[in-house]
């Protein structure tokens, strides 16, 4: 199973955790450093990512660890969907290969920060062999998963997103979220230079502003605009993030944002969405039969690939969800094992969907997964 996910992964740019195992659990004896690169992304300090980190590497050393019969938590935010069944399929099928249990506590909404505090004190209290975890808010679960780590004194590896500061974790895999922030930034002004608009506005979402991942793909977008707008002729359109749009995970609520920004915007030339919602934001293009506004989306899946084809959105940004899942279970038997890796932040590689690769194999492979990790 790996090997197969391995070779479609890798053909997309690299395209479920500490008690009753934990004395046994380190057959190769001691701690070892140094697996990763030290290639750090060009992004703020908040968001440096290592890049190229040897992921192979700690699979082959949690191999060599004895883990049949151990229980991990997994403390995620909204369980399926297709950007979240990606996490889980990753976290499945390594747990599978390492004989694992698995107990996921999920929220119904990103906003249910009270119940994703409950469910890390439940898996504290549960004291599984390690913990994995996303949280829904970063400033909001900073300081609960630090007493959360003090007290239970497990692995923890943090997947998708971080909390605001340092600490709290051993390691997180995560996109390179300001990277991913550029690339946002970086197709819709090549849409906009493609469609000759040098004026009007450009409407923005996200699904929420407290998430740290939130905060560095709108940095990125931000850097990258304000270093390349003018270049590019594009610097007489105003982002609007005076209006920014929060959909707070509702469907609903992301393709009304898009339609009152066509309503309150006649000049209205582009939209930019950071989170898996934006597709929903961007159909409301689809809604109004209008294909003038040029529309780029962050967690590409299905729906963004039939609007793609369709010709109403531009381009979408890809995160590699199976590599968190699968890799992030892999990296907590590895610290389980004694690895050290001092709250290290790694990147599980981009993919960025463009009409010219929209029909290539990489992205027929990729949507593939997606539609195998959905039944």
């Amino acid at each position: 199973m790996k090997k197969i996910f391995a070779i479609l992964l890798a053909l997309t740019l690299v395209l479920s955790l500490v008690a009753c195992g934990k004395g046994e659990a380190a057959t190769s004896g001691g701690s070892q450093t140094g697996m990763g690169t030290a290639a750090q992304s060009s992004g703020q300090a908040e968001s440096d990512v290592t890049e190229d980190f040897d992921l192979e590497g700690v699979v082959d050393y949690a191999k060599d660890v004895k883990t049949d019969g151990m229980t991990f938590y997994w403390v995620s935010k909204v369980a399926g969907g297709t950007y979240w069944t990606g996490v889980e399929t990753g976290i499945a099928a390594a747990a599978g290969e390492l004989g694992i249990k698995t107990t996921q506590m999920a929220v119904e909404k990103e906003t249910d920060i009270d119940v994703q505090l409950n469910n890390l004190q439940n898996a504290v209290a549960a004291n599984p062999d390690a913990i994995l975890a996303a949280p829904c808010d970063s400033m909001a679960l900073d300081k609960p998963l630090k007493e959360a780590k003090e007290a239970y004194g497990g692995p923890i590896v943090l997947i998708d997103t971080v909390i605001s500061t340092s600490g709290g974790y051993d390691c997180a895999i995560l996109t390179n979220n300001f990277n991913a922030g550029q690339a946002v930034c970086r197709l819709l002004i090549a849409g906009l230079v493609e469609k000759g608009y040098k004026e009007g506005t450009v409407g923005v979402e996200c699904v929420n502003q407290g998430s740290q991942t939130v905060i560095d793909r709108m940095d990125g977008f931000k850097a990258y605009w304000e270093e390349n707008a003018a270049a590019e002729g594009v610097d007489g359109i105003q982002v609007l993030w005076e209006e920014l749009k929060v959909s707070e995970g509702d469907s609903n609520v992301a393709i009304s944002s898009g339609q009152d920004l066509m309503t309150a915007h006649q000049d209205l030339v582009g939209m930019a969405g950071f989170n898996g919602d934006s597709v929903y934001f961007i159909s409301s293009l689809k809604e109004a039969g209008n294909k003038n506004v040029i529309g780029v989306g962050m967690d590409f899946n299905v729906d963004s690939y039939d609007l793609m084809d369709q010709g109403w959105e531009y381009a979408s940004v890809a995160q590699s969800t199976y590599n968190m899942g699968y890799y992030g279970t892999y990296l907590a038997v590895a610290v389980l094992a004694g690895q050290d890796f001092g709250g290290e932040r790694i990147d599980s590689g981009l993919l960025e969907v463009t009409q010219d690769n929209l029909k290539s194999q990489e992205v027929q492979d990729y949507v593939n997964l997606l539609k195998s990790a959905a039944k």
